[in-house]
């Protein structure tokens, strides 16, 4: 067998204790919890109204350099009109948003957005802040669900990227969104046209209105009866 020398036996001990350090970063990268926020998670909203839910992350202490999010949506009672960028949030600093890489399948209930590296995987920075706005119209009555796609090991599902290249999410920390759709009337001001209406008398409703006394009627019968007689007399005379 080949003897090492204490040189060599040196070397070969500082190689062994640097796999061994960086296998150790790695597995403490791997359980660096973050997670993926929603606001708000729960709110209300009427049928027919546009709305927006703002979505964010937090890596902890760990650096990010890339994100993906990847979500499913009830498509039976929301449809989503549109995803933007908050153009304030600090993350964009270390990552970069483009339109090109966002679908949204408003069939399947279903986005993607991809944030990639800005410069250099060594210069990301921790986020605790929410990063894109996603508006909303509410289609339907009915509770309507978000949720973020995470599978622990996978690639194709929401992922927070460190330094390291590793994905840094705990998908049992990540918020879901619960949003309560009301009935809605429209917004119509039009009011209710009013049925047109008989003045009626104290008599009822089924009562013709009356527009003289049974006196005068009897009154005018008398009359009427009286001339009659007066004229064949006239004329027997």
């Amino acid at each position: 067998m080949l003897k090492l020398n204490n040189k060599l036996k040196r070397k070969f001990l500082f190689s062994l204790f640097l796999v061994l350090f960086l296998a150790v970063g790695r597995v403490e990268a791997v359980e660096a919890v973050g997670f993926f926020t929603l606001s708000p998670a729960v709110d209300t909203f009427d049928q027919g109204s546009d709305f927006s839910v703002l979505l964010g992350a937090n890596s902890g202490a760990e650096g990010v350099v890339g994100i993906d999010v990847v979500s499913s949506f009830d498509a039976t009672k929301l449809e989503l009109t549109g995803i933007s960028k908050i153009s304030t949030a600090d993350v964009y600093e270390f990552v970069s948003y483009s339109e090109s890489l966002v679908t949204i399948d408003n069939d399947a209930g279903t986005f993607a957005v991809t944030l990639t590296p800005v410069g250099s995987i060594h210069e990301g920075q921790p986020v605790d802040e929410a990063f894109l706005r996603l508006n909303f119209r509410a289609k339907a009555v009915g509770v309507a669900s978000v949720n973020f796609t995470c599978e622990a090991g996978a690639v194709v599902e929401s992922n927070l990227i460190n330094q390291s290249a590793l994905d840094i999410v705990e998908c049992a920390s990540n918020q879901s969104g619960s949003y309560t759709i009301n009935a809605s009337d429209g917004g119509s001001t039009a009011e209710a046209t009013a049925t047109p209406t008989t003045a009626s008398t104290s008599g009822g409703d089924d009562e013709l209105p009356q527009t003289g006394s049974v006196a005068q009627t009897l009154g005018m019968v008398v009359f009427g009866v009286v001339s009659v007689l007066g004229a064949l007399m006239l004329r027997w005379l």
